[in-house]
């Protein structure tokens, strides 16, 4: 699923980083992507001795052999980033379709291991991963998370991945079927209204890394956090359809999102 993400989306991933780091940054995003794809197919056994092969820096299974060798060599560079990395390939059996989850907290602990340890890892690359911002950057992962599996929610299905819980669905008496055939009616718009406002409160709850951040990267992440608030925005002004067509920014938004990003003040809101 992630491999098509919108560069808007993803955190961190367009700071003005020092040219020593940006091929750490594209690196690590291209290690999410694959756990995405390495998990589409295998049974829970390979990806365990995968990940018992990864924390031996031994040869991979399913792993590009390229992508091993350059992770185990930012391993050996930075010393705090292999038990990251190692949590997330731990958390991939999960990702086997068809991946659901019973209840929303369920979910929660899910990012917690899948997305929380990329957020972090980028944080450190950043200087901004001590121990009074952990709760930012947990929102920040949520923020990430619900927001791209909202916007891509019809290439989860796809790949028989559903990441609204059972209880959500219950709750709405939405069918998993409805969801498959799409585009939304009103029930469906409902529940994908709450799980619009769920990505809101935890991106209201990461804006203030815009002020823990160093300066040289403040702006690109407030013009990230703007980004995906407008993305947000646009979704609900298309009733959640986001079957017809995917959600993008138009020219003038993202010349407004930047205007406002460099002149304005970055304000916690909901829209």
């Amino acid at each position: 699923m992630s491999t098509h993400l919108s560069a808007h989306l993803r955190p961190f991933e367009n700071l003005p980083w020092p040219n020593s780091i940006k091929p750490v940054v594209h690196t690590l995003w291209e290690w999410y992507d694959a756990l995405w794809d390495i998990s589409l197919n295998p049974t829970p056994e390979v990806l365990i001795e995968e990940a018992k092969r990864f924390e031996k820096q031994l040869p991979p299974i399913l792993l590009s052999p390229s992508l091993a060798e350059r992770i185990f060599a930012l391993t050996q560079q930075f010393s705090w980033m292999k038990p990251l990395l190692l949590r997330q390939l731990n958390a991939t059996p999960q990702l086997i379709p068809p991946t659901h989850f019973e209840t929303f907290e369920a979910l929660e602990a899910f990012i917690a291991e899948l997305v929380q340890p990329q957020i972090y890892a980028l944080a450190q690359l950043a200087d901004t991963a001590h121990r009074w911002q952990r709760d930012m950057l947990n929102e920040l992962a949520k923020a990430f998370f619900l927001s791209a599996h909202l916007l891509y929610l019809p290439e989860d299905l796809r790949h028989n991945r559903l990441f609204i819980p059972r209880e959500t669905l219950q709750q709405f008496g939405v069918s998993v079927e409805q969801l498959k055939e799409g585009p939304p009616d009103e029930s469906t718009q409902r529940m994908l209204w709450q799980w619009k406002v769920r990505a809101e409160v935890s991106l209201s709850l990461a804006y203030p890394l815009a002020h823990e951040l160093p300066h040289r990267y403040a702006r690109a992440f407030k013009h990230w956090w703007l980004g995906v608030l407008e993305l947000l925005r646009v979704a609900e002004s298309r009733n959640f359809n986001v079957w017809k067509e995917p959600i993008t920014l138009s020219w003038l938004q993202q010349t407004q999102i930047r205007f406002q990003a460099r002149f304005g003040r970055l304000a916690s809101r909901n829209r």
